[in-house]
């Protein structure tokens, strides 16, 4: 029967091959290629086709049809024209809505869904009972859901989700992913759990269904399907896992939901972690016993420009973490950030008591007072309250920032017995400090204010000891012999007080007095006080001993002193030949001013003694070698304060020795260079009586008329003048004496007095921080002693104004009049900084050692910083850092702070040369090794408040410098409490604008660490 049926098929089959024309059998074997996709073939017998039979027959237009999906499916480049073309030519055949599905189809295999979208467009309705049609509806809601046309999508995921056909559970997918966007959760998990039945999608489907039942709250079906997918090997999305860490969290299961926020991280940086999460991570690092992993990711959650309730938890949480690891640093700025939050009022009295108790335990005590004065202010009625205001008033002893301190004090309506006392010494340190950086007004100002209050009798003596000192330097020497004198015999300040007590009677000239006390320091304090401070009272009780006219004691008390080593030789020659002159021994005394001009040539002395020998043989009428004297002192010392007055001896010498044409050159450059001297007056009388003794004086009326016009009026009116215009200044009135001195000089241009007006204004405009006026004013005094004295100020007010050259050339012209010690001292220290800020190091080096060498008392410390900032600039930073390290333990000035600072500061560029060495290396551990290198920095930095707290400015820039070490580290948190704290805090208004920018700068360094979008 089968082989029947089969006999009659084949029969029928061959009858109908026998009945198809030739046109048919080309056309079906070309559609049958077609179907195939044997596409390059059948274009060929299409293309026949087309050229043998066709005209207008329904054929013809197949095969045309035809060829253009051939033309399409073989990327012919005319491909998508033909098929317009054929639409164009056909708009009304089913072939043409057909076409555009073909090339819809054609472009979304093509990955180009815009193009696919317009053609499907063309032909928008889709038969959902066909297979080809759900085919194409499946690809235009896959392309419209690509381009973002979500609700055209939608609606055709809705339709082809329904059934069993191959694309129903993908489409399900993409309705519950797109219900997942629109919050349409249920609907969402629905359609989800269909799609997951899809091999093909089931991985996706499964990525995002645990994130619909966890919206559902649905936690333990959501941690059941992540649990499944994890088995099954299926990549689960970054949300998932942090959506099973946070149920964990919730459930308190810290364990596993450190594994998931593990798995979490791994692909989310730190800085793209939202606040919330960063709280929950550091909260299960602290709960699994991982407290150091815990704290970047609380100060993350803390870290926030609106301050809220998230910010304080984080905040307090963060210092107890920071404290159970011993990081008291960490901790008090957490601490101090949540004190200053007041949503929860618990949580606010216990940071800000933890922050009392660690600032105080840190030794930073000037910080004490003010921490404590909150906490009492806001929690008046805490158990805690007697504790905090006993370590406040310890505070106050403690601190090293004894102006705040007072200033505190001071407010106070009431003080304790405690608060007394702290409040002596506060002032009585305070005073010592200011002392140190030579600030000897506002010494005395604070020493007085620190006898308020005289219950410690060893500060009490200290302070009159010290006021002694204070009002002696201030020239105030009846006034420093008062306190000297207050200081009893039993006082350790006794012997130190005779000292001083000496020097004022020295000053006033009550020799007798001075010569008692000066002796019995030295004798009392042979063998207790420094050599040298023995020798100089030697030298000084020598100096009493001429003043009495005792030459014979006084030459040998300078014997003594030269015996004692004393620096002061040149000195000492000196007086010893103005001894010996005094005593008549005026030919030793010549012998031994020639030899201070020979071994003492660079000296100040050389000069006087080169003019003293002059004088002795003027005197002797020795008058040829008299004048080679002088001339020694205008030929080599044109600078010194005996320069005119050599070149008017010298004049009269000529003039006795009737060589008339010299003594005339001499007298006429007396009158150029300073007409308004009584050299000048007695030199145009010297050129008048010559011209009167029948020797012409050439341009006689000349000079005449130079000297008249430089003293137009009586010195009784002008003294008149002088003073009224003087009187706002003596009575520091600065901004009048401004109007006052600049009139006079109107007025009278040139007049003896013109050095003193000059000088007097440049300090008044020094004093109203004119420095530009005060250098002009400066500059103009012409002669000494003032001359000495105003380059003196323009030197240091050329430093202030950051001209570095224009000072070293300033201080060059200082150095060759100097007449006296400390002004030498001070050319030096400004020659050192002016060319270390030149960059000049070897320079710099060369006026440092000179300082050290030649024990320039007051500045051989300031020159061993500059070494050891000299070493960090050429970058021997183990060097730079001994010798910070050395100077802040020696110094408890300024010096000790810069010090400090700079130990700091060195430690960070040791740390960062580090941290480039180990980004090169890429070692993994390295990073916990450059954290501690800046965390070395940071502590030296924090020994400049706990130290130096009375220096606020260094304080501030080591609070902006311990704020980039925490943004070397990727520590932003504490980087900004720093910068806001100075921001708060600082007297540098400089320093505040530097806060400010930071702050900005760490905004967009938190953006670019954060490489995602933060997960909320």
């Amino acid at each position: 029967m089968f082989a029947f049926i089969l006999k009659g098929i084949t029969e029928l089959m061959a009858q109908q091959q026998i009945y198809y024309s030739e046109e048919e059998r080309l056309f079906n074997k070309a559609k049958v290629l077609f179907t195939d996709n044997n596409f390059s073939a059948s274009r060929r017998l299409f293309e026949t086709f087309s050229n043998k039979y066709c005209g207008e027959n329904e054929k013809c237009i197949a095969a045309e049809y035809y060829l253009a999906l051939c033309q399409m499916e073989l990327a012919h480049p005319d491909a998508d024209k033909q098929i317009e073309d054929f639409v164009k030519k056909y708009p009304v055949h089913p072939f043409s809505n057909k076409a555009y599905k073909a090339l819809g189809s054609h472009y979304f295999e093509k990955g180009e869904y815009s193009k696919a979208i317009e053609a499907f467009n063309k032909d928008p309705f889709f038969d959902f009972y066909d297979d080809e049609d759900r085919k194409i509806a499946y690809q235009a809601a896959y392309a419209n859901f690509d381009q973002g046309n979500r609700k055209e999508a939608n609606k055709l995921f809705q339709v082809l989700k329904k059934g069993t056909h191959p694309y129903a559970n993908k489409s399900s997918y993409y309705a519950g992913y797109m219900e997942y966007d629109n919050k349409e959760y249920e609907k969402s998990a629905q359609d989800l759990e269909k799609a997951v039945n899809d091999p093909e999608i089931r991985p996706f489907a499964f990525a995002l269904l645990p994130l619909a039942y966890y919206q559902l709250g649905q936690e333990d079906k959501m941690l059941k399907m992540i649990s499944q997918a994890k088995a099954d090997g299926i990549d689960l999305p970054m949300d998932a896992l942090l959506f099973a860490a946070k149920v964990y969290f919730k459930k308190n299961n810290f364990e596993k939901a450190n594994l998931y926020f593990e798995e979490y991280l791994k692909e989310i940086p730190l800085f793209a972690v939202d606040r919330i999460t960063s709280y929950q991570i550091g909260y299960t690092k602290f709960k699994i016993d991982e407290p150091k992993e815990a704290l970047p990711y609380l100060s993350n959650a803390a870290d926030s420009g609106e301050k809220d309730k998230l910010a304080q938890l984080a905040a307090y949480n963060l210092g107890v973490v920071a404290l159970s690891l011993g990081d008291k640093g960490k901790a008090m700025i957490g601490f101090e950030q949540a004190s200053l939050l007041e949503f929860n009022k618990e949580i606010q009295e216990h940071s800000s008591y933890n922050f009392c108790k660690i600032l105080f335990d840190l030794e930073f005590y000037a910080q004490v007072p003010r921490a404590c004065d909150y906490f009492l202010a806001y929690f008046p009625n805490s158990g805690r309250y007697t504790e905090i205001e006993n370590l406040m008033n310890l505070a106050f002893v403690n601190s090293g920032d004894y102006s705040k301190a007072l200033k505190i004090l001071d407010k106070k309506s009431y003080l304790t017995e405690a608060e007394k006392m702290a409040y002596q010494e506060a002032a009585f340190n305070k005073a010592v400090e200011l002392g140190n950086d030579n600030d000897e007004a506002g010494e005395v100002k604070l020493l007085r204010k620190s006898q308020k209050y005289p219950y410690n009798d060893e500060l009490l003596q200290a302070s009159n000891f010290y006021l002694g000192e204070g009002y002696s330097a201030l020239s105030y020497y009846d006034t420093a012999a008062y306190y000297y004198k207050q200081i009893p015999e039993n006082s350790e300040y006794n012997l130190k007080s005779k000292y001083g007590l000496a020097y004022v009677q020295y000053a006033v000239a009550d020799y007798s007095s001075a010569i008692d006390n000066y002796t019995y320091y030295i004798n009392q304090g042979r063998n207790s006080e420094p050599r040298e401070k023995i020798t100089e009272a030697i030298v000084r009780r020598a100096d009493c001993y001429f003043g009495t006219h005792k030459y014979e004691v006084a030459e040998r008390s300078y014997a003594m002193a030269e015996s004692y080593g004393s620096r002061d030789m040149e000195y000492i020659a000196y007086q010893r030949a103005q001894i010996k002159r005094a005593r008549g021994m005026k030919t030793d005394a010549f012998r031994q001013y020639k030899s201070i001009v020979s071994e003492y040539s660079t000296s100040a002395f050389a000069p006087l003694s080169a003019y003293h020998a002059a004088n002795l043989l003027r005197e002797g009428y020795k008058y040829e070698e008299a004048i080679k004297e002088y001339s020694i002192v205008i030929d080599k010392y044109p600078q010194s304060s005996v320069f005119i007055s050599s070149v008017a001896h010298r004049a009269l010498v000529y003039s006795l020795l009737a060589k008339n044409e010299l003594a005339e050159a001499d007298y006429k450059f007396l009158i150029d260079k300073d007409p308004i001297s009584s050299e000048a007056e007695n030199a145009i009388e010297a050129l008048q009586e010559m011209d009167n003794e029948n020797y012409v004086v050439q341009d006689l009326e000349h000079y005449k008329s130079i000297f008249k016009e430089a003293n137009p009026e009586s010195n009784a009116t002008l003294i008149d003048d002088f003073n009224a215009a003087m009187k706002p200044y003596q009575e520091k009135e600065y901004s009048r004496a401004v109007q006052t001195l600049t009139s006079f000089i109107t007025t009278t241009p040139s007049s003896k007095f013109s050095d003193d007006i000059y000088f007097s204004l440049g300090f008044s405009y020094r004093m109203l921080k004119n420095n530009t006026e005060a250098i002009k004013a400066f500059e103009k005094v012409e002669h000494m002693p003032e001359k000495e004295k105003s380059l003196r100020y323009v030197g240091d007010l050329l430093m202030q104004e950051k001209r570095f050259k224009d000072a070293i050339k300033t201080y060059n012209e200082l150095d060759k009049i100097a007449t006296r010690r400390t002004t030498t001292w001070s050319v030096n220290l400004g020659l050192m900084k002016s060319h270390f800020e030149e960059k000049d190091y070897t320079a710099a080096s060369a006026y440092a050692n000179k300082i050290i060498d030649e024990n320039m008392t007051r500045y051989v410390l300031e020159a061993k910083l500059y070494l050891s900032k000299i070493s960090l600039m050429k970058g021997d930073y183990l060097k730079a850092l001994t010798g910070f390290d050395q100077l802040s333990k020696e110094s408890s000035s300024e010096i000790g702070a810069q010090a400090q600072y700079h130990a700091g500061l060195t430690l960070r560029e040791l740390a960062k040369v580090y941290k480039k060495g180990s980004q090169a290396g890429g070692a993994e551990d390295a990073k916990k090794t450059v954290e501690s290198k800046f965390t070395e920095s940071t502590e030296a930095l924090l020994g400049v408040q706990k130290k130096f707290a009375g220096y606020p400015i260094w304080t501030s820039k080591s609070y902006l410098l311990i704020a980039e070490n925490y943004i070397s580290i990727d520590d932003l948190f504490n980087a900004k409490a720093t910068l806001e704290s100075v921001k708060q805090y600082t007297v540098s208004q400089e320093d505040k604008l530097i806060a400010i920018k930071r702050l900005e700068d760490i905004k967009q360094i938190k953006i670019d660490k954060s490489t995602v979008p933060p997960t909320n």
